[in-house]
């Protein structure tokens, strides 16, 4: 069994991925035009604070301090997102392309964090999370794929 402060670092990783999800989904909903999308962006973007809300609570109970903040990578990442947007004017394909990569980090952490030998209770909601992470992931590859088609269809 993972000890105390290794479950706190595991979490506090968990918190960093999740903000910059967090913060990517909203940097998404910004750069996209369509209201059902930017909508949908909003949406996760929201759902996510919910499960950083939740893991920190988590930190919090094991006697912790909750990370606070979002990664270096995940700050690099929007503003690259907000870089190549602003090259191609507001396109929706990349914009998903973008947000696809980010929840492939998110993707990753979780199921590192899956593996580790976790307290049920914090097992649990991390395996519950990875599976919000791996939805958001096919929801975003789904609606980049139906971007690119329409895209190419014209």
């Amino acid at each position: 069994m993972a000890d105390n402060d290794d479950v706190i670092s595991i979490l506090n990783d968990l918190i960093e991925v999740s903000k910059d999800g967090e913060e990517g989904f909203r940097s998404s909903a910004e750069h996209v035009d369509e209201p059902q999308l930017k909508t949908f962006f909003l949406r996760r973007s929201h759902e996510v604070a919910t499960s950083v809300q939740e893991l920190q609570d988590l930190v919090r109970s094991l006697g912790g301090e909750p990370a606070s903040s979002t990664s270096l990578g995940g700050a690099l990442h929007r503003r690259w997102i907000a870089i190549k947007t602003a090259l191609t004017s507001n396109d929706t394909v990349a914009v998903l392309n973008e947000t696809e990569r980010g929840e492939d980090v998110a993707l990753a952490a979780y199921r590192k964090a899956a593996e580790k030998d976790l307290p049920t209770h914090i097992r649990f909601v991390v395996v519950r999370q990875l599976e919000g992470a791996k939805r958001n992931h096919d929801q975003v590859k789904q609606l980049r794929d139906a971007a690119r088609a329409e895209a190419a269809a014209h």
